[in-house]
């Protein structure tokens, strides 16, 4: 009988907790590390941003860079940080498999705190995609894998006609 009021009480404080960035939050402060030195993820007014928390070896993962890597145009100017909380992502040739994503002048790798992401962004799920609009306000939300497709109509809701994105309706 306690165990059981404990976890009825466990959950009512979780749903009644305020959520930690609801939508229309303004873009987190958030130190990352690119393979070099320590960089800070904040509010960008001049583009777009996808901020995408993976893991290399979760296989939802793997198929959300796969795809981010085969159709990379399709995001037009949006800038994409793409971080984990592997330590050693560097180390062990985390790149390797995703050649055109290394390359690309709008994408950002980095290691962070997996404590500090879960306090500035939520729990952590892999993978987990959050999109700031150009006033730096996060419009989606995105936990676990998702078809291409829902992030590029999700991408050209941010941004108007100013900001094309092609391809895959």
């Amino acid at each position: 009988m306690v165990v059981f009021l404990t976890l009825i009480g466990w959950l009512i404080f979780e749903a009644t907790r305020p959520e930690i960035l609801p939508l229309g939050s303004p873009t987190p402060e958030l130190q990352y590390f690119d393979g070099t030195k320590f960089l800070l993820l904040k509010a960008d007014s001049t583009h777009n941003t996808m901020v995408v928390l993976f893991h290399r070896e979760c296989e939802h993962c793997q198929y959300q860079l796969k795809q981010f890597n085969s159709y990379l145009n399709d995001f037009g100017d949006t800038k994409i940080f793409l971080l984990t909380t592997e330590k050693k992502f560097f180390e062990n040739n985390g790149l390797k498999q995703w050649s055109t994503l290394v390359h690309a002048k709008n994408i950002h790798w980095g290691i962070v705190n997996r404590n500090e992401f879960k306090k500035k962004f939520g729990g952590i799920i892999f993978p987990s995609i959050f999109l700031f609009n150009r006033s730096a306000k996060l419009f989606d939300k995105i936990r676990g894998e998702v078809k291409l497709q829902k992030i590029l109509k999700s991408l050209r809701n941010l941004g108007g006609p100013e900001h094309q994105i092609s391809g895959h309706n």
